[in-house]
């Protein structure tokens, strides 16, 4: 049985619009195509309340999609720092919740804000001691490393300030994710087996990948890992939703990057411990898991990490980062200096000194894929040590919440092991495509509602229907 709400409806045509816009770019039809989009999300938000969100989370989704098409301008600028504007109202999101005491945190909870702000008040000191960029610079890169994090206490806040919850998360973001997979898959089989109407990059297996209207398959498959994320928490609701997750599984497959590949095979995996058979999350049954990410790992690890005929770019890179913690033992370099996309962009002095602009390393990829290093060299050892159990304690609190509370802790692990993957060749915590995940992760965390527990589940849901 066939749905359709007027509702979803004009989502639905807001996404036709989207990808024709994407697709006809390089012809002047592409600013009649944009003035039509904006004027469909103006009617979409206007529509149903909670629309407005739903737009905003999908321009954060599609955000390099967006900046391919707009390469200048005022609106080229408002997309492009349109994380840094959601990330300065989720601070304000977080204050407002904590002021009114609201947001209430678990033992693990604390502890992870706790470490974090240890390896940030690490690199804080650091940044004022050696003062080796600008304030400005400083700032913008301390706001890329926090984002995660910020997104993280955002979607709690957002939760436990019942500005939203479970059920309305699904309610705004469930059918869009589900026609975002139609759309995603039918563009893909084209590309694939008819003329494409995107480029498409490099040759791998039997074929070229795939990156539809992105600027590179990555980001097409970070954006299908956040969909399978959303939707994995959702099937708590939706059963159906499963199909719309194989959809995703498909063209994240077709892009052919390990990294992603590896995830969301994972992904699938942890619905089987976790949601089919009710495991209970103990490490006997996360061997598997860690035994799969190690080996769709250790091809990726041989090639940025093992010297052949020259140096890789990522083992200098590590090399480097351990060498400047040393060196500026025990706080680190402070932001902006070695190891992030912002470092990099506006030559931070490490970058000259260590060779990094000579001939012999100039053509190899760009210096900021990657993310230890970063890590390490600009919050020191004991900076990166906190980080590190932040992280980790995230993990161990996803497990946990997987016991009672499969879907959210399915969610929530994927998004936790997805970056732990990513981070072998990736900006991973600190990319803004995968930070968004982490409103995501926030949001499932606060589930707490015991009549969805695993066992009750399956009878919360009759019947399936296919819903656009």
């Amino acid at each position: 049985m066939i749905k359709i709400k007027s509702n979803n409806l004009l989502g639905l045509a807001a996404f036709l619009c989207f990808f024709a816009w994407q697709i006809l770019a390089g012809s002047a039809l592409k600013y009649i195509l944009l003035a039509a989009l904006i004027g469909l999300c103006i009617l979409y938000s206007a529509f149903k309340k909670g629309n407005f969100l739903s737009v905003w989370f999908f321009a954060l989704v599609f955000q390099k999609a967006i900046q391919r098409v707009i390469s200048s301008g005022i609106l080229f600028q408002a997309v492009t720092y349109l994380d840094e504007v959601t990330e300065i109202i989720a601070v304000i999101i977080i204050i407002r919740a904590l002021a009114k005491k609201q947001l209430k945190l678990s033992k693990y909870e604390v502890a992870i804000g706790v470490a974090f702000t240890i390896y940030f008040a690490f690199c804080t000191v650091s940044t004022i001691v050696y003062s080796y960029m600008g304030i400005f610079l400083s700032v913008l890169d301390a706001f890329v490393c926090a984002k995660f994090m910020v997104f993280y206490f955002a979607g709690k806040s957002l939760i436990a300030s019942k500005a939203l919850t479970l059920k309305k998360t699904y309610d705004i973001l469930n059918v869009p994710c589900k026609q975002a997979s139609v759309i995603l898959l039918l563009l893909a089989l084209h590309d694939l087996i008819f003329p494409a109407f995107f480029a498409k990059y490099d040759f791998r297996f039997f074929t070229q990948s795939l990156m539809l209207g992105f600027q590179h398959p990555a980001y097409l498959a970070i954006v299908c890992l956040t969909i399978i994320c959303v939707l994995a928490l959702n099937m708590r609701y939706d059963q159906n939703n499963l199909k719309y997750i194989f959809m995703m599984t498909a063209v994240t497959i077709l892009t052919f990057r390990s990294k992603e590949m590896a995830a969301v095979l994972i992904i699938l995996l942890l619905y089987l411990l976790f949601v089919k058979y009710k495991f209970q999350g103990n490490a006997l049954v996360l061997a598997p898991v860690a035994g799969l990410a190690i080996y769709f790992s250790s091809d990726q690890f041989d090639k940025y990490f093992t010297v052949h005929d020259y140096a890789p770019m990522r083992l200098k890179l590590i090399q480097d980062g351990v060498k400047i913690a040393n060196q500026h033992f025990p706080f680190g370099s402070g932001f902006a200096t070695f190891g992030t996309t912002v470092s990099y962009e506006y030559n931070s002095p490490f970058y000259q000194s260590l060779g990094y602009y000579s001939k012999l390393y100039i053509d190899q990829q760009v210096v900021a894929d990657a993310f230890w290093h970063g890590i390490f060299a600009e919050s020191g050892w004991l900076g990166s040590a906190a980080f590190i159990i932040a992280v980790l304690l995230m993990t161990f609190d996803s497990i946990s919440k997987a016991k009672n509370h499969p879907y959210a802790g399915w969610c929530m692990l994927s998004i936790m092991l997805y970056s732990f993957i990513a981070s072998i060749a990736s900006t991973s915590f600190f990319n803004p495509a995968i930070a968004i995940m982490f409103i995501i992760y926030g949001i499932a965390s606060e589930d707490t509602d015991e009549s969805f527990i695993l066992n009750d589940t399956r009878r919360q849901i009759r019947s399936i229907k296919f819903k656009f």
